[in-house]
């Protein structure tokens, strides 16, 4: 973990005691070793992977699914899967969390043509959304020091402004993470492109000014 975030050339000069050093993360999930084992097993065997599913943890309305597992990815201290709704014909992605009643179905051919990197940005999520995007974000001068400290995303570009703002760019398809991490800066930060993201702000705006009358 020390190792993702040291800068490759003093690795070999670290060598002080791990006792001097702590990493925070996020609050983990509880997931059973039976739910553990049968996600596994299905991944593993490329077998089908029937169970009821809850959408949102605020609901308790379960839904019956299968999809065909291709990928577990662990992000915001959760744990999901990525695989194929063979009713839909189509890529999806569900909390293991939130799944019960589990049985390891038939078994499917793993495609060849799988790149997880379609769907999943390190960075920033895994909503899947096969499209990528150019994202730009202008931020004002009272936030900018905040982002030119960071490596926000490996695609990022940074334009200064005259105003003490700047502008960055990034190529991602994780529509609503990046909406989500934008509306964390309040007014400091406003959406350029693309227009999909400008639209869906502008909309969580009128939404919140309704709320707010």
């Amino acid at each position: 973990n020390l190792s993702k975030y040291i800068p490759t050339d003093l690795k070999t000069d670290f060598n002080l005691s791990l006792s001097r050093f702590s990493i925070i993360s996020e609050p983990s999930v509880t997931i059973g070793d039976d739910t553990w084992q049968l996600v596994l097993r299905s991944l593993r065997k490329n077998r089908q992977l029937l169970f009821d599913y809850k959408k949102s943890a605020g609901k308790n309305d379960y839904i019956q699914k299968v999809i065909f597992p291709y990928h577990i990815v662990s992000w915001r201290g959760s744990w999901y899967i990525i695989g194929q709704n063979p009713q839909k014909e189509r890529i999806e992605t569900y909390a293991i969390c939130r799944m019960k009643n589990m049985e390891v179905g038939q078994s499917f051919p793993f495609p060849a043509d799988f790149d997880v990197n379609k769907y999943v940005d390190s960075e920033l999520g895994l909503y899947v959304d096969s499209a990528m995007h150019q994202i730009a974000v202008r931020f004002k001068n009272w936030c900018a020091p905040y982002i030119r400290e960071r490596v926000w995303h490996r695609t990022q570009s940074i334009e200064e402004l005259e105003d003490g703002g700047l502008i960055l760019r990034f190529n991602s398809n994780q529509m609503e993470t990046t909406r989500q991490w934008v509306v964390r800066w309040g007014n400091g930060a406003l959406v350029l492109e693309p227009p999909e993201l400008v639209y869906a702000m502008r909309s969580e705006e009128h939404t919140s000014e309704l709320q707010s009358h």
